[in-house]
């Protein structure tokens, strides 16, 4: 495992979580359900083992609801501000998802997938060298009728 350790938090300061280790992946997320959760055309991911990831400080708030892939993703939020810290999609059991926004610095990132294309906004712009998948790709969790 990478020494690295990265902190995060929301916008108000009452939540802190700390992120050990390289992300098993790094993803724009264009699905509805993000869409609609976020107010933005993606959401920026970044998936990590739970092991890795740890609440420092605060006691968010969860938010369930029923993602693409039928099953439920367990948003954990501040209940204060209203920011996203993370995810446990049932879809993808063994990753959490960590919003990018909500860590101090994640300039360790450099490259980004983007999923669930099939939802994109017309006004959104992806480089032309970034790989794309119609829907969640088969490489995070093998679920029959997931595109590659």
């Amino acid at each position: 495992m990478s020494s690295r350790f990265t902190k995060g938090g929301c916008h108000c300061g009452n939540v802190r979580i700390e992120v050990t280790g390289e992300p098993i992946a790094a993803m724009h997320c264009h699905c509805v359900d993000c869409q609609k959760i976020t107010g933005a055309a993606a959401v920026a991911v970044a998936l990590f083992p739970p092991a890795n990831v740890n609440m420092t400080k605060g006691a968010p708030d969860t938010y369930t609801t029923l993602g693409e892939s039928g099953e439920k993703i367990h948003r954990t939020f501040c209940g204060v501000c209203g920011s996203l810290i993370m995810g446990k999609p049932e879809a993808m059991p063994g990753f959490v998802t960590v919003m990018l926004p909500a860590l101090d610095d994640s300039s360790f990132i450099r490259k980004m997938v983007h999923i669930y294309t099939d939802h994109i906004k017309s006004w959104t712009v992806i480089p032309k060298d970034a790989q794309q998948f119609r829907k969640m790709p088969l490489w995070v969790k093998p679920v029959k009728g997931r595109d590659t």
